[in-house]
C-alpha cells in the first residue's frame, strides 16, 4: 500500500517545497481579506427603499470609508 500524498508524482517534492518557501501573509495586499470581512455582516441599519436614497448613500459611504480605515 503507498503512503498517502507519494502516489502522485512529485508528492514528496510538493511538502519539501512548502516547508522550504513558507507562505507569507501580506495585509497590505489588495486581495487580503482581513478576519472582520463577512458578506453577511450589516453596515448600515436603515433598508433601501425609493424614498431614502440619498441618506443611505451617505451612510454607506461612511461605513466603507470607516471599514477601510
Amino acid at each position: 500500500m503507498a503512503a498517502v500524498g507519494n502516489d502522485s508524482p512529485g508528492g514528496s517534492d510538493v511538502r519539501s517545497n512548502l516547508q522550504s518557501n513558507p507562505i507569507t501573509i501580506d495585509p497590505s495586499h489588495e486581495l487580503y481579506l482581513y478576519p472582520s470581512d463577512n458578506p453577511s455582516n450589516m453596515l448600515v441599519s436603515n433598508l433601501l427603499d425609493g424614498h431614502n436614497y440619498g441618506h443611505w448613500r451617505k451612510t454607506v459611504e461612511i461605513a466603507l470609508i470607516a471599514k477601510t480605515r
